[in-house]
C-alpha cells in the first residue's frame, strides 16, 4: 500500500477521539505513528480503538517502545497489528521524507 498521509499522534486518545482531522485522515491511506501520550491510542479499550484497529489491519500503525515503557504499558496491552519498530523516530523521519502530507496531533 502506498501511504499518502503520515500522522504522528502525540496526544492521548481522549483528545484524538474529538479531533475531526484524526477521524478524517484515519479513513484514508495513512501511516500512523504513536509517541508520547499518543501511545495510549494503541492500547485496547481506548476511545479510538476502532480507528486504530482498522488502520492496523489495512496499513501501518507503529508505536514507540520507549514511550510504552515509560508509561508502564506492555506489548500484551496493544491492539492487534500494532508494530514496535527498533528505531521508531528514525523510521518516522525516513517515512516523513517520502510523504505528501505529515500531520502532527
Amino acid at each position: 500500500m502506498v501511504f499518502m498521509i503520515l500522522i504522528l499522534a502525540l496526544s492521548p486518545p481522549y483528545y484524538l477521539s474529538y479531533s475531526e482531522a484524526f477521524k478524517l485522515f484515519a479513513s484514508k491511506a495513512v501511516a500512523l505513528y504513536l509517541a508520547s501520550s499518543g501511545v495510549y491510542a494503541a492500547v485496547r479499550g481506548n476511545p479510538v480503538e476502532h480507528l486504530v484497529s482498522k488502520l492496523a489491519k489495512r496499513g501501518e500503525v507503529k508505536v514507540s517502545r520507549e514511550d510504552l515503557r515509560v508509561r508502564g504499558l506492555r506489548i500484551d496491552d496493544l491492539i492487534e497489528g500494532v508494530k514496535i519498530p527498533r528505531d521508531f523516530y528514525g523510521n518516522f523521519v525516513e517515512k516523513a521524507l517520502c510523504m505528501k502530507k505529515v500531520l502532527v496531533l
